[in-house]
């Protein structure tokens, strides 16, 4: 039982300390680059993300990361929903990789 109990524990912890390295930089850049506006699980300045690829394509995500600006003057109704939503505050142009995003 003693050594059931070790394998169960490694195996519990092993995935939290092994991270993939692309989940380690996608949560440093979203440290670094979005938490100071969004977070997981409730509104910031900016939308809580929870879900946001569900919710919007990846084409999408990443012109509106590019320049949020360009897609609500394009016209794209879930952008001017959001800047209608939090008051016109602009979220800056990101200078993030497509690759950079999909972390």
């Amino acid at each position: 039982m003693r050594h059931l109990t070790k394998i169960l524990g490694f195996l519990l912890i092993t995935p939290l300390v092994h991270l993939p390295a692309a989940a380690q930089n996608g949560e440093q850049l979203f440290k670094q680059t979005c938490s100071a506006c969004h977070q997981m699980g409730r509104r910031l300045v900016g939308p809580d993300l929870t879900g946001v690829t569900e919710r919007r394509t990846k084409e999408w995500i990443h012109a509106f990361v590019k320049s949020s600006q360009t897609v609500i003057k394009s016209g794209d109704a879930d952008a001017v929903a959001l800047s209608t939503e939090f008051n016109g505050m602009i979220m800056p142009d990101q200078s993030l990789s497509a690759g950079d995003v999909d972390q």
